[in-house]
Formats: structure tokens, sequence, C-alpha cells
């Protein structure tokens, strides 16, 4: 999986046993990996809520809904 130049992403990438390369854009989250290739430009920011809250690996759930409008 990579990030490419100019491309602005978030989310939170568990896959242990991938190859990840970054190449320019920005990264918002987390990456667990194998390896991790920094090939220039490239800005993550790293979220530090993530290390108060316990997330699960498996199938998403939805935790909530509302149909109210905001």
């Amino acid at each position: 999986m990579g990030v490419l130049p100019r491309v602005i992403a978030a989310g939170l990438l568990y896959a242990p046993n991938a190859s990840f390369s970054f190449g320019g854009g920005s990264w918002y989250g987390a990456v667990i990996g194998q390896t991790l290739t920094d090939m220039g430009g490239a800005a993550i920011h790293y979220d530090r809520e993530l290390q108060k809250t316990a997330y699960t690996v498996g199938n998403f759930m939805l935790s909530s809904f509302t149909w109210k409008k905001y």
C-alpha cells in the first residue's frame, strides 16, 4: 500500500504482514505494518487519541445511529 504525492488520506491501517510506502502526501491516523518505506516528502500525522481508545480487529459494527439532522 502506498500514499502518492499530493494525496491527503486518513485512517487506521492494521496489516502487520504488509509493506507500506509513503512518497509525498499526508497521512492522518496510524499505520501498523511489517515495513514502512519513506520515499521523501511524506507527512505522517499520528492521532494521539488512538492511544486512549481500545480498538479491536474484526468486522465493522455500527455502534450508533440516528435520523436526527444536524
